[in-house]
């Protein structure tokens, strides 16, 4: 996926790594979050959940890393852990669908950390006006994925955070209720949020999507899975209630958001 970002960048600062430690080796565990509060990362549900019974592991399996780390040529992984978190809690949503199936998939889920994120890292801020979202919208993706979509899944990730940009052509599809993407050379497809292969790739999921909404990047979307050959987003406006009750009930909560309160 597209450029490296900046450690400084505000991307590389609420973006993170999450990886289900049982597959550590082979990097299929690996997935993309980001920080909405100090104690809280979104994701999506299928990285937390287990696809064979759709319960969610268990929270002591993933670790959440912040900021780039690399495979030494050995294999050994150079990761600071001063900068990894324990997961205490994960909540899927209830109505995640496995299979994928008709109606909203509510590929999303929340994971709640031992420990607060590290003090240079700052919580997103979500986007709750699905509006701004108009065809032809130029918006961000962020993730640690392979750089090739097209690949053996068990090679190495290179732990990197990169972005790439592109362009919204539906805001919610009427079957799945995600956002689709479409980079400036695709033909149009269904109406879903979609992105052409090329943008995310595999690691990747659970990833933020972010639009600009003036001089403030927003968080739209969770990088969910292709479906076509394009790659959908898990739709965050529609899912600001139950983010924030589920963000209430793990004794937290988010970034401040444009109308939202939390209780103290």
């Amino acid at each position: 996926m597209g450029q490296i970002v900046n450690p400084q960048d505000r991307i590389a600062r609420s973006t993170v790594m999450l990886l289900h430690t049982g597959f550590m080796e082979t990097g299929r565990g690996l997935c993309s979050g980001t920080l909405v509060a100090q104690d809280l990362v979104m994701t999506a549900a299928h990285c937390v959940v287990n696809l064979e019974n759709g319960e969610p592991y268990p929270a002591s399996r993933f670790r959440i890393y912040f900021g780039n780390f690399h495979r030494a040529e050995d294999g050994t992984h150079d990761w600071m852990e001063s900068r990894a978190r324990d997961v205490r809690q994960v909540i899927p949503h209830e109505g995640y669908k496995i299979p994928y199936g008709g109606g909203d998939l509510h590929d999303i889920a929340l994971v709640r950390l031992k420990d607060e994120a590290p003090s240079d890292f700052e919580p997103a801020t979500l986007l709750t006006d699905l509006s701004v979202l108009g065809e032809k919208q130029p918006v961000t993706i962020a993730g640690f994925g392979n750089i090739k979509y097209y690949g053996d899944p068990s090679e190495p990730r290179s732990r990197l955070l990169r972005s790439f940009k592109t362009f919204v052509h539906s805001a919610r599809d009427e079957k799945t209720g995600m956002v689709t993407f479409v980079r400036p050379t695709t033909i149009r497809t269904n109406d879903e949020y979609r992105l052409a292969v090329g943008g995310m790739a595999g690691g990747d999921s659970g990833g933020p999507g972010f639009v600009e909404v003036g001089n403030e990047l927003l968080v739209f979307g969770v990088a969910s899975g292709y479906r076509d050959d394009f790659a959908s987003y898990e739709n965050v406006p529609t899912h600001l209630e139950w983010l924030r009750e589920t963000a209430r009930r793990l004794q937290s909560c988010l970034a401040p958001q444009s109308g939202a309160h939390c209780a103290p």
